[in-house]
């Protein structure tokens, strides 16, 4: 399923949470796309994306089976399985609080590399900045510049 975009990705998990019945594409519609008017080929495009995703087809519709009509469907299994909490998930082990895990994607993880991007864009912006200044200067009709 790698590569398949948000609204597809949204539809497909809306299909799989009510696979225990058909749902109208109007349903669809409204709980992916709210308050958007959405074509039909808009639509049937996300749909052909899903089932491209999930080496699923129009003709075989072995995982999503289209109900002429009546709307939609998720006809695959689903295997779901329940995560046993461990003493080492939990945030209190015997009596003791556990301080919060740091969130690794708020770490830096080449700070060099992330101090160079800064100044690159910092010179970037100083560069038009600069250029903007100097093409302002140089379009106003009573400035000029004589050699003595």
């Amino acid at each position: 399923m790698a590569g398949l975009q948000l609204k597809p990705t949204r539809l497909l998990l809306y299909l799989i949470e009510h696979r225990e019945r058909t749902v109208p594409k109007e349903e669809l519609i409204e709980a992916i796309w709210p308050d958007t008017y959405v074509t039909e080929s808009t639509f049937t495009t996300a749909i052909r994306y899903i089932r491209q995703a999930l080496n699923d087809d129009g003709d075989a519709q072995s995982l999503i089976r289209t109900f002429r009509g009546r709307g939609y469907r998720f006809v695959g299994a689903v295997a779901s399985r329940r995560l046993e909490a461990t003493p080492e998930d939990a945030h209190q082990t015997a009596g003791q609080t556990r301080p919060p895990e740091p969130n690794h994607w708020l770490q830096p993880r080449h700070p060099v590399i992330a101090v160079a991007v800064g100044l690159t864009i910092t010179l970037l912006i100083a560069t038009v900045l600069f250029w903007s200044l100097v093409s302002e200067t140089e379009s106003e009709p009573g400035l000029t510049f004589e050699e003595r």
